[in-house]
């Protein structure tokens, strides 16, 4: 059975045995922090689209083998083929092989992506709780959790956190820590889609953004994942920001 993200897999085989096999799934479809509607979203980035992306797909894959799955489910994995959105970004079947084997996925290049879910902006009907979007409040901490994997100490980890408002210039008021460890302040902040800005805050459309979205790089260290759930704490010492998504790359 495909394996929810909240789920404890204990918790359940003391509810129905141990002859059960999971699988964790996935939908063909990835964050989305900018919230452009879907019919722009697959014209626009196919970054965005599991089957063709490589590293999110082994990201997907590495976490929830480290939590404990058997294998992974990748729903609508032929959808961007069949649907020609991106003639030119063959859907990655060579990564079959590698996604199948949690040993073939240690060290290499991937993308974990904490994003928002259920009806916030694309996954109408879809369970929650959602950890994004969420107000992260001036100078309190606020905390995450991600089912990541350790990785060789060799790799370097870069962590990008997409926000929607003003997080100023000041890089020091912005801090990052992955478990026991401080990733320190904020080195980089770039704008990411003013283009998609509501025309006001109540023009009612749901799918624009009322603020700038911007996205905010971390420098982390290999040795600060640990396999399964990771806790990653965001604070931001001046002002409050909504947080859209995290991603975590490993290089």
């Amino acid at each position: 059975m495909p394996l929810a993200g909240s789920l404890r897999r204990f918790q359940f085989w003391r509810l129905i045995g141990e002859q059960v096999t999971f699988y964790a799934g996935v939908e063909y479809t990835a964050s989305n922090p900018e919230r452009f509607p879907l019919s722009d979203y697959e014209q626009r980035d196919p970054a965005r689209f599991m089957p063709l992306d490589a590293r999110k797909l082994r990201g997907f894959a590495a976490g929830y083998y480290a939590s404990g799955a058997d294998g992974v489910y990748l729903f609508n994995f032929f959808v961007p083929r069949a649907r020609q959105l991106f003639p030119d970004h063959e859907t990655r079947f060579e990564l079959l092989k590698e996604l199948r084997d949690p040993d073939r996925l240690r060290g290499k290049p991937k993308t974990y992506t904490l994003t928002a879910g259920g009806n916030h902006w694309k996954y109408q009907g879809v369970d929650g709780p959602d950890q994004v979007p969420c107000v992260a409040e001036a100078a309190l901490p606020r905390v995450f959790s991600m089912l990541l994997a350790s990785e060789p100490e060799s790799r370097p980890i870069d962590v990008t956190v997409f926000v929607e408002g003003e997080p100023g210039n000041q890089l020091k008021d912005l801090r990052l820590h992955i478990n026991e460890f401080s990733a320190g302040h904020a080195l980089e902040i770039h704008s990411v889609a003013d283009e998609f800005l509501a025309d006001s805050p109540q023009d009612g459309n749901t799918s624009r953004n009322t603020k700038p979205v911007k996205k905010i790089l971390f420098r982390a260290r290999s040795k600060m994942l640990l396999d399964g759930r990771n806790r990653i704490t965001f604070q931001s010492d001046s002002v409050s920001l909504t947080l859209l998504t995290i991603e975590v790359r490993v290089n």
